[in-house]
């Protein structure tokens, strides 16, 4: 299988995007470069205004696996194919398998909505992607602890965050560089 990230003009420097790339070619996965060569566009949703990407997406006639921090507003299961509900670890599992997208348990599709999320980062795998000369991203946490009511992102995910020794090992490894 051949899978194209799309992006949009305010996300091609993200973290998440970055990190996608890095992971998929850890584990030997096609990202290809041009999407009439993929069998799938992958979308990446962290906020809410990165929805319209699915549509943007819809033009390339693949079909269009969603996920992210909001993978799990319902409008986004209606205009994708695939809505995987976790962390990029997990789908990527999943596609070494070489099973059908719609046999992973954490896949909803507009047939199949049944919503179980994988939340599990595993953070001895997330690397320190540099950005320009002075910078670094580095995936420390994800969600939010403080669940206010109006927010899906603090609600729908738990809020985690690296364990200590690897945040300091991580720290002192940006900081040699």
């Amino acid at each position: 299988m051949k899978f194209y990230l799309h992006s949009n003009t305010t996300n091609t420097k993200e973290y998440t995007l970055r990190l996608i790339k890095h992971l998929f070619a850890k584990n030997k996965l096609d990202m290809v470069q041009n999407p009439s060569s993929a069998n799938f566009i992958l979308v990446s949703l962290c906020d809410s205004t990165e929805i319209k990407d699915i549509a943007t997406a819809r033009k390339f006639n693949k079909p269009i696996i969603s996920g992210g921090m909001i993978s799990e507003v319902p409008i986004v299961n209606e205009l994708s194919d695939y809505v995987y509900h976790g962390e990029i670890w997990g789908l990527i599992d999943h596609i070494k398998t070489k099973r059908p997208l719609d046999e992973c348990e954490y896949i909803t599709t507009k047939l199949n909505k049944r919503l179980k999320v994988n939340q599990t980062i595993r953070y001895n795998e997330v690397p320190i992607i540099r950005v320009g000369k002075r910078a670094a991203y580095y995936y420390c946490g994800k969600g939010c602890p403080i669940k206010c009511k109006y927010c899906l992102i603090g609600n729908a995910r738990k809020y985690q965050h690296i364990p200590e020794r690897l945040y300091r090992k991580a720290e002192q490894t940006i900081k040699k560089a």
